[in-house]
């Protein structure tokens, strides 16, 4: 479910990618090892998604302990320059990885927004990040 104010972006098989206008939320699902780093995994993901991107600058991975005995997360932030209409605006990127120790299955969630992204919609990325940790808690 998405919550209100929230339009899908794009779908494809294992990807989703929602918005608000303010704030960008991107799901990933993909088939890995039950015993991979979810915080290598998160540096791994930032450094390959944004190798390319202005002036990106990249924060140490942080264990996340998310009440589900079954997943191992870690979460990493992210900085980058875009430029929209002629500005140049500081981007951050916020990626949970998680990786569930029973099969491997593996959740890669990215918030993106920027300093005037409103409260309203980290609490909405919080709630859809929930659902996401939740689901791939209770499928194995």
């Amino acid at each position: 479910p998405v919550p209100s104010g929230w339009q899908v972006q794009e779908q494809a098989p294992g990807a989703a990618s929602v918005s608000d206008g303010r704030a960008l939320f991107v799901v990933r699902t993909l088939r890995g090892e039950p015993g991979t780093d979810p915080m290598q995994l998160c540096q791994t993901f930032h450094q390959t998604v944004l190798k390319d991107a202005p002036n990106a600058g990249f924060g140490e991975s942080t264990l996340q302990d998310v009440g589900a005995e079954n997943l191992a997360v870690a979460s990493c932030p992210a900085v980058y320059t875009e430029t929209q209409g002629g500005q140049s605006v500081q981007m951050t990127v916020v990626t949970f990885a998680s990786v569930r120790t029973s099969d491997g299955v593996t959740m890669l969630a990215t918030a993106l927004f920027n300093q005037d992204t409103p409260d309203q919609s980290f609490t909405d990325i919080n709630a859809m990040l929930n659902a996401v940790l939740g689901s791939q808690a209770s499928g194995g």
